[in-house]
Protein backbone atom coordinates (compact mmCIF):
# COMPACT_ATOMS: atom_id res chain seq x y z
CA UNK A 1 0.00 0.00 0.00
CA UNK A 2 1.11 3.38 -1.14
CA UNK A 3 1.10 6.31 1.96
CA UNK A 4 0.07 9.48 1.27
CA UNK A 5 3.31 10.83 2.01
CA UNK A 6 5.19 8.58 -0.10
CA UNK A 7 5.44 10.79 -3.50
CA UNK A 8 5.89 13.99 -1.29
CA UNK A 9 8.74 12.58 0.35
CA UNK A 10 10.11 11.22 -3.31
CA UNK A 11 9.59 14.86 -4.17
CA UNK A 12 11.39 16.72 -1.28
CA UNK A 13 14.25 13.69 -2.32
CA UNK A 14 14.39 15.17 -5.82
CA UNK A 15 14.08 18.89 -4.55
CA UNK A 16 16.99 18.10 -2.09
CA UNK A 17 19.19 16.60 -5.06
CA UNK A 18 18.02 19.05 -7.58
CA UNK A 19 19.28 21.70 -4.72
CA UNK A 20 22.85 20.12 -4.09
CA UNK A 21 23.08 20.39 -7.89
CA UNK A 22 22.13 23.85 -7.59
CA UNK A 23 24.74 24.57 -5.28
CA UNK A 24 27.33 22.90 -6.14
CA UNK A 25 26.94 24.76 -9.53
CA UNK A 26 27.18 28.16 -7.96
CA UNK A 27 30.37 27.51 -5.83
CA UNK A 28 31.72 26.15 -9.16
CA UNK A 29 30.83 29.35 -11.02
CA UNK A 30 32.24 31.72 -7.98
CA UNK A 31 35.12 29.06 -7.41
CA UNK A 32 36.36 27.82 -10.39
CA UNK A 33 35.06 29.52 -13.37
CA UNK A 34 34.67 33.18 -11.94
CA UNK A 35 38.63 33.04 -10.66
CA UNK A 36 39.70 31.28 -13.92
CA UNK A 37 37.62 34.22 -16.47
CA UNK A 38 39.05 37.02 -13.86
CA UNK A 39 42.74 35.72 -14.71
CA UNK A 40 42.42 35.39 -17.92
CA UNK A 41 40.51 39.16 -18.21
CA UNK A 42 43.03 40.39 -15.84
CA UNK A 43 45.59 38.82 -17.55
CA UNK A 44 45.16 39.92 -21.24
CA UNK A 45 44.02 43.35 -20.54
CA UNK A 46 42.63 44.02 -17.55
CA UNK A 47 46.52 44.83 -16.51
CA UNK A 48 46.32 47.71 -19.19
CA UNK A 49 43.20 48.77 -17.65
CA UNK A 50 44.90 48.80 -14.19
CA UNK A 51 47.85 50.82 -15.61
CA UNK A 52 45.35 53.17 -17.45
CA UNK A 53 43.21 53.98 -14.35
CA UNK A 54 45.66 55.04 -12.11
CA UNK A 55 47.22 57.34 -15.12
CA UNK A 56 43.75 58.92 -14.52
CA UNK A 57 43.69 59.34 -11.33
CA UNK A 58 47.04 60.91 -10.61
CA UNK A 59 46.50 63.48 -13.26
CA UNK A 60 42.93 64.55 -11.87
CA UNK A 61 44.85 64.56 -8.54
CA UNK A 62 47.67 66.76 -9.98
CA UNK A 63 45.19 68.96 -11.89
CA UNK A 64 43.15 69.01 -8.63
CA UNK A 65 46.00 70.18 -6.63
CA UNK A 66 47.34 72.81 -8.84
CA UNK A 67 43.84 74.18 -8.96
CA UNK A 68 43.92 74.46 -4.92
CA UNK A 69 47.37 75.71 -4.68
CA UNK A 70 46.63 78.44 -7.38
CA UNK A 71 43.21 79.15 -5.00
CA UNK A 72 45.51 79.63 -2.14
CA UNK A 73 47.89 82.03 -4.08
CA UNK A 74 44.83 83.84 -5.24
CA UNK A 75 43.57 84.76 -1.73
CA UNK A 76 46.66 85.92 -1.01
CA UNK A 77 47.83 82.73 1.45
CA UNK A 78 50.88 80.88 1.63
CA UNK A 79 49.61 77.45 0.37
CA UNK A 80 49.19 74.58 3.35
CA UNK A 81 50.81 72.02 1.32
CA UNK A 82 49.86 69.31 3.68
CA UNK A 83 45.90 70.26 4.63
CA UNK A 84 45.98 70.18 0.62
CA UNK A 85 46.80 66.79 0.46
CA UNK A 86 44.72 65.97 3.13
CA UNK A 87 41.60 67.30 1.35
CA UNK A 88 42.77 64.92 -1.92
CA UNK A 89 43.24 62.16 0.10
CA UNK A 90 39.73 62.19 1.33
CA UNK A 91 38.26 63.30 -2.50
CA UNK A 92 40.55 60.46 -3.87
CA UNK A 93 39.50 58.11 -1.51
CA UNK A 94 37.03 55.83 -3.64
CA UNK A 95 39.40 56.04 -6.77
CA UNK A 96 42.25 54.49 -4.42
CA UNK A 97 39.67 52.04 -3.04
CA UNK A 98 39.11 51.09 -6.54
CA UNK A 99 43.04 50.85 -7.71
CA UNK A 100 43.67 48.56 -4.59
CA UNK A 101 40.91 46.57 -5.85
CA UNK A 102 41.98 45.86 -9.71
CA UNK A 103 45.53 44.97 -8.16
CA UNK A 104 44.21 42.73 -5.80
CA UNK A 105 42.46 41.07 -9.01
CA UNK A 106 45.44 41.35 -10.54
CA UNK A 107 47.66 39.99 -7.80
CA UNK A 108 45.24 36.81 -7.91
CA UNK A 109 45.51 36.25 -11.58
CA UNK A 110 49.09 36.32 -11.24
CA UNK A 111 48.92 33.54 -8.32
CA UNK A 112 46.30 31.72 -10.22
CA UNK A 113 48.77 31.54 -13.24
CA UNK A 114 51.34 30.06 -11.23
CA UNK A 115 48.92 27.64 -9.55
CA UNK A 116 49.11 23.75 -10.48
CA UNK A 117 46.55 23.06 -12.94
CA UNK A 118 44.61 19.92 -12.11
CA UNK A 119 44.31 17.10 -15.13
CA UNK A 120 41.19 16.89 -16.58
CA UNK A 121 40.52 13.62 -14.57
CA UNK A 122 41.33 15.14 -11.33
CA UNK A 123 38.89 18.60 -12.58
CA UNK A 124 35.82 15.98 -13.27
CA UNK A 125 36.73 13.72 -9.41
CA UNK A 126 36.76 17.00 -7.63
CA UNK A 127 33.32 18.44 -8.61
CA UNK A 128 32.17 14.57 -8.48
CA UNK A 129 33.60 14.55 -4.97
CA UNK A 130 32.19 18.22 -3.97
CA UNK A 131 28.73 17.66 -5.01
CA UNK A 132 28.26 14.86 -2.69
CA UNK A 133 30.15 16.92 0.25
CA UNK A 134 27.90 19.50 -0.59
CA UNK A 135 24.80 17.26 -0.27
CA UNK A 136 26.11 16.18 3.32
CA UNK A 137 27.45 19.48 4.48
CA UNK A 138 25.60 22.49 3.22
CA UNK A 139 22.78 24.09 5.69
CA UNK A 140 20.58 24.69 3.43
CA UNK A 141 20.36 21.06 2.49
CA UNK A 142 20.82 20.06 6.11
CA UNK A 143 18.98 22.83 8.20
CA UNK A 144 19.75 20.66 11.52
CA UNK A 145 23.42 20.12 10.91
CA UNK A 146 25.40 21.81 13.97
CA UNK A 147 27.89 24.61 13.74
CA UNK A 148 30.84 21.91 13.54
CA UNK A 149 29.24 20.44 9.78
CA UNK A 150 29.32 24.19 9.04
CA UNK A 151 32.87 25.03 10.01
CA UNK A 152 33.89 21.92 7.98
CA UNK A 153 31.85 22.76 4.82
CA UNK A 154 33.21 26.52 5.15
CA UNK A 155 36.56 24.28 4.76
CA UNK A 156 35.55 22.21 2.31
CA UNK A 157 34.36 25.55 -0.03
CA UNK A 158 38.14 27.09 0.26
CA UNK A 159 39.60 23.67 -0.45
CA UNK A 160 37.13 23.56 -3.96
CA UNK A 161 38.33 27.08 -4.19
CA UNK A 162 41.64 26.06 -3.96
CA UNK A 163 41.80 22.83 -6.69
CA UNK A 164 42.57 20.77 -3.08
CA UNK A 165 41.37 17.34 -4.25
CA UNK A 166 43.07 15.53 -1.71
CA UNK A 167 41.65 17.50 1.33
CA UNK A 168 37.92 17.19 0.01
CA UNK A 169 38.70 13.38 -0.30
CA UNK A 170 39.83 13.27 3.44
CA UNK A 171 36.18 15.29 4.14
CA UNK A 172 34.26 12.86 2.48
CA UNK A 173 35.67 10.31 4.32
CA UNK A 174 35.35 11.72 7.27
CA UNK A 175 31.28 12.44 7.16
CA UNK A 176 28.46 10.27 8.19
CA UNK A 177 25.24 9.41 6.56
CA UNK A 178 22.64 12.42 5.21
CA UNK A 179 20.19 13.42 7.33
CA UNK A 180 16.84 11.43 7.05
CA UNK A 181 13.76 13.31 5.87
CA UNK A 182 10.82 14.03 8.26
CA UNK A 183 7.98 11.63 8.91
CA UNK A 184 4.64 13.46 8.54
CA UNK A 185 3.43 15.15 6.00
CA UNK A 186 3.31 18.10 7.42
CA UNK A 187 6.58 18.61 8.28
CA UNK A 188 7.35 17.25 4.39
CA UNK A 189 5.40 19.64 2.75
CA UNK A 190 7.40 22.55 4.94
CA UNK A 191 10.38 21.01 3.70
CA UNK A 192 9.15 21.12 0.16
CA UNK A 193 8.27 24.58 -0.01
CA UNK A 194 11.08 25.54 1.63
CA UNK A 195 13.97 23.68 -0.34
CA UNK A 196 11.32 25.43 -3.41
CA UNK A 197 12.04 28.48 -2.13
CA UNK A 198 16.03 27.87 -2.25
CA UNK A 199 15.93 26.48 -5.67
CA UNK A 200 14.22 29.78 -7.25
CA UNK A 201 16.63 31.86 -5.05
CA UNK A 202 19.43 30.46 -6.06
CA UNK A 203 18.75 30.37 -9.65
CA UNK A 204 17.97 33.66 -9.78
CA UNK A 205 21.44 34.69 -8.09
CA UNK A 206 23.36 31.99 -10.67
CA UNK A 207 21.74 34.15 -13.62
CA UNK A 208 22.84 37.31 -11.58
CA UNK A 209 26.27 36.66 -11.69
CA UNK A 210 26.77 34.82 -15.11
CA UNK A 211 25.58 38.24 -16.58
CA UNK A 212 27.66 40.19 -14.23
CA UNK A 213 31.63 40.68 -14.64
CA UNK A 214 34.18 39.16 -15.70
CA UNK A 215 31.40 36.76 -17.43
CA UNK A 216 30.21 39.31 -19.53
CA UNK A 217 34.11 40.05 -20.73
CA UNK A 218 33.58 36.72 -22.58
CA UNK A 219 32.46 37.35 -25.82
CA UNK A 220 35.53 39.97 -26.17
CA UNK A 221 37.84 37.11 -24.57
CA UNK A 222 37.15 35.35 -27.11
CA UNK A 223 37.57 37.15 -30.21
CA UNK A 224 40.96 37.73 -31.07
CA UNK A 225 40.58 40.52 -33.00
CA UNK A 226 38.20 42.41 -31.01
CA UNK A 227 40.60 41.56 -28.29
CA UNK A 228 43.29 42.92 -29.82
CA UNK A 229 41.28 46.12 -30.79
CA UNK A 230 40.87 46.38 -27.15
CA UNK A 231 44.43 46.55 -26.48
CA UNK A 232 45.39 48.34 -28.92
CA UNK A 233 42.92 51.22 -27.66
CA UNK A 234 44.14 50.87 -24.20
CA UNK A 235 47.86 50.91 -25.12
CA UNK A 236 47.12 54.31 -27.14
CA UNK A 237 45.11 55.97 -24.53
CA UNK A 238 47.95 54.73 -21.77
CA UNK A 239 50.41 56.35 -24.27
CA UNK A 240 48.02 60.05 -24.10
CA UNK A 241 47.73 59.66 -20.38
CA UNK A 242 51.68 59.96 -19.87
CA UNK A 243 52.28 62.41 -22.19
CA UNK A 244 50.14 64.58 -20.92
CA UNK A 245 51.71 63.71 -17.28
CA UNK A 246 54.66 64.76 -18.56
Amino acid sequence: MVRCEDPLRAEVERLRTELCMREAEYDELMCQRRPEVMAEYMLAIGHLELRLYRLRCDCARLARRIDMLRAALNRGDAPDTEAIDAVLDAEFAEFEKTVRQMIGELNDALARRDMEALTPEEAREIREVYYRVVKRLHPDVNPGSGPEMLEMYTRAVEMYRRGDLVGLRIIEAALADPSSLPDSAQLLEAERDRLRDLLDKLSARIREVEASHPFDKVPLLRDPELLARRRAELEGAIADMEERRG
